[in-house]
């Protein structure tokens, strides 16, 4: 296994992701999981090439912007 398929793993997850977002306003618990479990994966059998505190903070900041936008109705979808 190389970590090209890892991130070819990963981009196909993020289109099934942005396709379902974009046709029902819902991203499917299952996808979250399985991008996890490739970061698992990732970090287990490459752990030189993952960087995990980098990565945990990225998520983190994504996670605080995405939160502020949801808070001030940014993220809503109008209806």
């Amino acid at each position: 296994m190389t970590i090209e398929m890892i991130h070819y793993a990963v981009l196909a997850v993020l289109v099934a992701a942005a396709i379902l977002d974009a046709r029902s306003s819902k991203i499917p618990n299952w996808l979250i999981y399985l991008l996890l479990a490739i970061f698992g994966v990732k970090a287990a059998v490459f752990a030189d090439a993952v960087d995990l505190y980098v990565q945990i903070g990225a998520v983190e900041v994504v996670f605080i912007v995405g939160l502020g936008g949801f808070a001030l109705g940014l993220l809503v979808q109008a209806r």
